[in-house]
């Protein structure tokens, strides 16, 4: 008899344990309204957007003249930046290079001399190998007789 006490028991306790462990469904609170929604269209026409969302959607507009304003962006670079010459503002014109980064280049530079390939930029916490592959046409090393300033 104890035997069977034991074993319903440990079947209850299972039972419950697995429930607290799926989630017991909740009954609707009888306290709450109940929220109403509209019928969802039926048609495969996107919704239209709010005129607040329009703006947004292309970006900010000049209150004077109308138009929409662009961020931005960075100065494009005129030819490649040398690893072992650059300063911080230079290196900070690199995609995805900003002012943290470009002092740990530096940093890596002073304290392991210069760069012999650019891929010793993956040595410089922060820069792995999909930042790398965006850098790598956009730096050199220059030439090996140049010195680091």
């Amino acid at each position: 008899m104890m035997r069977s006490f034991a074993i319903k028991l440990a079947m209850l306790l299972a039972v419950m344990g697995l429930a607290v462990w799926i989630g017991w469904p909740e009954s609707p609170r009888t306290d709450e309204p109940a929220a109403t929604s509209a019928p969802l269209p039926t048609t495969a026409q996107p919704l239209p957007r709010p005129d607040r969302f329009k703006a947004a959607a292309h970006g900010p507009t000049d209150e004077n003249s109308g138009r929409t304003r662009t961020a931005p962006r960075p100065a494009t670079l005129e030819r490649k930046v040398d690893l072992n010459r650059a300063t911080a503002a230079e290196l900070q014109q690199l995609p995805g290079v900003g002012d943290v980064l470009a002092q740990r280049m530096i940093e890596y530079r002073q304290t392991h001399g210069r760069y012999k390939r650019v891929e010793d930029l993956l040595q410089v916490k922060g820069i792995g190998a999909k930042r790398l592959e965006q850098l790598h046409m956009l730096v050199t090393v220059g030439p090996e007789s140049a010195k680091p300033s």
